[in-house]
C-alpha cells in the first residue's frame, strides 16, 4: 500500500516542478484578491470617514459653536423677561403662559439650527444621528427646567452653564467618535 508521500516522490521532478509552480500562482492570485479586497474595504471606510469629516462636520463645527453660545444668551434673556414679568405682577396664569411661550421660541430656533445638519448626518449613520438628536434635545429638557422653576432670578445662570458646556461636550464627543484620534488631532491642528 503506498501512502502520499510515496506517491509524490514517484512524480517526476520536472513536473513536480511544474506543479509547485501553478500552485504558486494560485497562491499567488488569491493573495492579491484577498488584499485588494481589504484595501478596496479600508479605503471605502476611509473615504467615507473624510467626507462626513470636510463635507458634514467642518463647515457645521462654527454652527455648533454659535448655537451653544446663542442658547446661553437665549436662557439668559428669557429668565430676564419673565423676572421682570414677576416683579411687575404678572398672575400666575400669565406666567405659566410666558414661560412656555419662551420654551416654545427656544424649541423652534433649536428646530431651525439642527434641521438640514441632522439630515445630513443622517445620510452618514442613522445611529450617529439618533445620538445627535437625542443630545439635542436634552438642551431643550434643560432650558424647560430652567425656566420652569417656581423662583426666577436674574443673572443667575452658574448653575445652567456647566450642564450647557457637558451637553456640549457630549455633542462633540459623539460627532467625533466616528473618526479615529489621527483624524481628529489633524482636524484639531487645522483650525489652529
Amino acid at each position: 500500500m503506498m501512502t502520499v508521500i510515496d506517491k509524490i516522490a514517484k512524480i517526476p521532478s520536472s513536473d513536480m516542478r511544474n506543479i509547485l509552480t501553478v500552485l504558486g500562482f494560485f497562491l499567488t492570485i488569491l493573495i492579491y484578491f484577498f488584499e485588494r479586497r481589504y484595501k478596496y474595504k479600508t479605503d471605502r471606510t476611509k473615504s467615507k470617514k473624510d467626507w462626513f469629516l470636510n463635507i458634514v462636520l467642518s463647515p457645521q463645527l462654527e454652527q455648533l459653536n454659535e448655537f451653544y453660545d446663542q442658547v446661553l444668551n437665549n436662557l439668559e434673556e428669557s429668565i430676564n423677561r419673565l423676572v421682570d414679568n414677576q416683579i411687575e405682577g404678572a398672575s400666575d396664569t400669565l406666567m405659566l403662559i410666558n414661560k412656555r411661550i419662551e420654551i416654545a421660541k427656544f424649541k423652534k430656533f433649536r428646530k431651525d439650527y439642527f434641521n438640514n445638519f441632522s439630515a445630513s448626518i443622517r445620510s452618514f449613520d442613522g445611529d450617529l444621528a439618533n445620538k445627535f438628536d437625542e443630545i439635542i434635545n436634552e438642551v431643550d429638557d434643560i432650558y424647560s427646567r430652567e425656566l420652569e422653576k417656581n423662583k426666577l432670578i436674574k443673572n443667575r445662570m452658574h448653575n445652567v452653564i456647566p450642564l450647557i458646556y457637558k451637553n456640549k461636550s457630549e455633542a462633540y464627543r459623539v460627532l467625533f467618535s466616528v473618526i479615529d484620534d489621527k483624524m481628529y488631532k489633524k482636524l484639531m491642528k487645522k483650525d489652529k
